[in-house]
């Protein structure tokens, strides 16, 4: 079962030199983190620890995780690396500390990649739902008790409940079903049918490269 979310200053006459010297080093680091992104593994921590390396599943979105003038932003974002710092501080990685390697997949692959041993954490604001509790292991929520909320547009018959969608097609993301077959049987009077999302829509693209940001000193 696997777990679920520098720089460096000289004098100019030196700069030149230290680029050249540290050139092959970069190259073998970018081929090393591509190797890295695409290896399948699926042991524990103490494996991680030893690679240095955290790999997090994540999936575009412009509040969980977005790239900014190259620069990964977002929540998810913000808080894996807190949770890596966190980590480096626990184990005392010193001058060779765990790095996070940010992979991102499509919402209805986070959890076949994770299985698959692509990445070590599936970090992407997913909902706990029995059916998934079976396949991964949840962290404790960092969110209970969400209340959705519809919008429906000027034209639309007002909805009160739930009841209201009887007999209606009701247009989900695919990866979404389970969590409204849950959320409320009385879905199933409706038809239920897979609708491409915007986020998913902003997922057709070619993904780049893993990114592992820039380590600080």
């Amino acid at each position: 079962m696997r777990t679920t979310n520098a720089l460096l200053g000289f004098f100019p006459h030196v700069c030149l030199l230290a680029a050249l010297l540290l050139l092959p080093s970069v190259q073998a680091s970018t081929v090393a983190s591509m190797d890295i992104s695409q290896e399948l593994h699926t042991d524990d921590f103490e494996q991680i620890l030893k690679r240095r390396t955290l790999r997090i599943l994540v999936v575009y979105s412009p509040t969980f995780y977005f790239i900014d003038k190259g620069q990964p932003k977002g929540l998810t974002y913000e808080a894996m690396e807190s949770f890596v710092k966190q980590l480096n501080q626990k184990h005392h990685t010193g001058k060779l500390p765990i790095k996070a390697m940010y992979i991102p997949v499509h919402r209805d692959e986070l959890i076949p990649a994770l299985q698959a041993g692509r990445g070590d954490i599936a970090a992407a604001n997913l909902t706990i739902t029995p059916e998934r509790s079976k396949q991964v292991a949840f962290s404790k929520p960092f969110a209970d008790h969400v209340h959705e909320v519809l919008v429906q547009g000027s034209a639309a018959k007002p909805i009160t409940s739930v009841q209201g969608l009887s007999g209606a097609s009701v247009y989900v993301r695919k990866s979404s079903r389970e969590t409204l077959i849950y959320s409320s049987a009385a879905l199933l009077a409706g038809t239920i049918a897979g609708s491409p999302s915007p986020e998913s829509a902003a997922c057709k693209k070619p993904f780049p490269k893993p990114n592992m940001p820039a380590r600080k000193s």
